[in-house]
């Protein structure tokens, strides 16, 4: 991201993504919006503060980093603990208070050791910030402050254009407050990077979005349908990551891929329509979710978004049990696969029993994913789960 932000500060020629993304081949992903939060490090007062106290811009973002990790392990305790209250886990719904304090410790030690959220800040992803946002996201949620969520919402699409399918999810479920909250952010934030940037570098970057749902990435830290796809066919290396360029085009990975996307958004957004729970918080983690697993790049630390949905699905299971004797197990194996690093799969990548490749066994994030996925699917069809999502003051049941 400086590498781009530094090239439009230069004297240059030639369109952002043009030059850096196809020429240089650097993967810069993200959208001409996601630079903003250069200039605002530039602005003359900001890098003056951070000049003063012996700060470079590399560990002020380091700085910044970390203390959205804290900000995303406060707000899963938060999200949990509404969840427990909700749920009524003990039937006179008071917990001691040693036993909230335990709860919360090993909650965060389980924040500290959930990889996808640990390897963000290792990598230096900007994705640390977005998990961070996405916990305040689905805490506003849950308590019904949902102009908040909306702004919370617009700021993440800003970073992360797959993030527009809330959007959609949004205006369908008619969350207007909501709604009107992501599209003022996002649209500022637009209008400003355009006067900043320019338009022409935007509309370039249609052409990244086009290029990657084309692509993909084989290398197994893509958690994606689009990545076991490409590992099925080895289509390009599975275990080197290549810096500068993706896998050839394949027909059938992208015919795949984009059935997949139909198929994930399609169930996301419209099977809902014909039950009465209608933007409700479970409702919200499916949409979320998809936003993620439906992307033809969805790398480890995108995962980070599942924390939270843990947090609030575990009391739920704990007495509303949707899968029998089996329910927590099955939460517990999700947990499992997405919340650790498993090196030992490698050792399997280049394997084939008959004409299956034994590199099926890299998705394991993927899988875990798509457990949750299941679980809240279940839940929100089922008889328990109550309309906390509707604008509507007869239908809303707020979490106080």
């Amino acid at each position: 991201m400086l590498e781009a932000f530094n090239y439009i500060q230069s004297e240059h020629q030639q369109l952002l993504y043009s030059k850096v993304f196809f020429e240089e081949q650097t993967k810069f992903q993200y959208p001409p919006t996601s630079l903003l939060v250069f200039y605002f490090l530039k602005i003359n007062v900001v890098e003056g503060f951070l000049r003063n106290i012996g700060l470079s811009i590399f560990n002020t973002l380091k700085f910044i980093s970390w203390n959205f990790i804290i900000l995303t392990i406060s707000f899963v305790i938060q999200i949990f603990n509404l969840s427990l209250k909700k749920h009524k886990w003990k039937e006179n719904g008071a917990i001691p208070r040693f036993e909230r304090i335990a709860i919360n410790f090993f909650l965060v030690c389980l924040s500290l050791s959930f990889y996808p959220v640990v390897k963000a800040y290792t990598l230096g992803q900007i994705q640390c910030w977005l998990n961070a946002l996405f916990a305040v996201l689905f805490w506003c949620w849950m308590t019904d402050r949902k102009k908040i969520a909306g702004i919370l919402g617009g700021i993440m699409c800003l970073i992360k254009p797959q993030y527009a399918l809330i959007l959609i999810w949004g205006i369908l479920r008619k969350q207007w407050s909501f709604t009107l909250g992501f599209i003022a952010t996002s649209s500022l934030g637009l209008i400003v990077s355009i006067s900043l940037i320019g338009f022409a570098d935007h509309v370039n970057y249609l052409s990244v979005l086009s290029f990657i749902s084309k692509h993909g990435e084989t290398f197994f830290t893509n958690q994606s349908i689009n990545g076991v796809l490409n590992r099925w066919l080895f289509n390009d290396p599975i275990l080197n990551f290549n810096h500068n360029s993706f896998p050839p085009y394949n027909p059938w990975v992208y015919l795949g891929t984009v059935l997949s996307s139909i198929a994930l958004i399609s169930a996301a957004l419209f099977l809902p329509m014909l039950t009465s729970e209608k933007g409700s918080i479970t409702d919200f983690s499916i949409i979320a979710l998809t936003s993620t697993i439906a992307s033809p790049i969805a790398w480890e630390h995108h995962y980070g978004i599942l924390l939270p949905i843990y947090a609030f699905l575990l009391p739920y299971l704990l007495t509303k049990k949707v899968l029998g004797k089996f329910t927590i197990y099955f939460l517990a194996i999700s947990y499992f696969l997405t919340s650790n690093y498993f090196a030992i799969a490698k050792d399997l990548a280049y394997k084939k029993i008959a004409f299956l490749p034994l590199n099926i066994f890299l998705s394991y994030l993927l899988a875990g994913g798509l457990m949750v996925l299941v679980c809240l699917y279940i839940l929100r069809g089922t008889k328990y789960e109550i309309n906390e999502g509707n604008d509507n003051p007869q239908n809303n049941v707020a979490i106080e």
